[in-house]
């Protein structure tokens, strides 16, 4: 009976380990996708904010053409 409940113990034990290890595990995925997602953010920024202001013209052109 003594080994049946310490078997159950072990096993209990066991569950909670593998489930502590996967919620960290979880959170490092987390956190480096948004750190992925902060660095894009800033790429793309960087890149429309190097493109020079579009005049009205083109903005009409690009909607005549059905690009904008």
């Amino acid at each position: 009976m003594l080994s049946k409940i310490k078997f159950f113990i072990l096993i209990a034990a066991l569950c909670a380990v593998s489930y502590m290890l996967g919620r960290a595990d979880s959170r490092y995925h987390i956190i480096k996708e948004q750190a992925e997602t902060r660095q894009y953010v800033q790429q793309q920024t960087v890149k429309i904010l190097s493109q020079p202001n579009a005049r009205r013209d083109t903005l009409l052109e690009l909607m005549r053409k059905n690009k904008l």
